[in-house]
């Protein structure tokens, strides 16, 4: 009876040690997601900003005479140098965020092995209890 009841107690253990690592998986993918949505949003905008800029200083170049070429194509190599360090920002963020997904994947696999041990564990103290139960008949 104490080998059941302690069966029990280590199969409500593991199973509620399954549960919040499968919680704390999911928590993590569902913001990993969330951060390669906000990145791929993010960048999406900043290539829009890099095009109505361009436009701009096209509409503007169009408007100028020569003199005042040189000047914006300076603004413009400053804009694209400007929107080159944004994308260097965001393509880390991405990165960082793919690294996070290999480290969940990582913890992932730990939370199998635990669950895969607690099992064995399990089945172990079942056959226990059935040699247990042979013996006393």
């Amino acid at each position: 009876e104490e080998v059941q009841r302690k069966e029990t107690q280590i199969a409500r253990g593991a199973e509620q040690r399954a549960r919040d690592l499968e919680n704390k998986d999911r928590l993590m993918e569902e913001r990993i997601a969330e951060m390669a949505e906000e990145c791929a949003v993010k960048e999406a905008e900043l290539a829009e900003q890099l095009t109505q800029k361009d436009a701009q200083v096209a509409a503007v170049a169009a408007t100028l005479n020569g003199a005042r070429t040189a000047e914006l194509d300076q603004l413009r190599e400053s804009l694209r140098v400007e929107h080159q360090a944004q994308l260097e920002t965001l393509m880390k963020a991405k990165d960082d965020a793919v690294s996070r997904m290999v480290e969940l994947e990582r913890t992932y696999g730990d939370s199998a092995k635990i669950i895969s041990t607690h099992e064995a564990q399990a089945a172990e103290l079942q056959e226990a209890k059935e040699d247990q139960e042979e013996q006393l008949a």
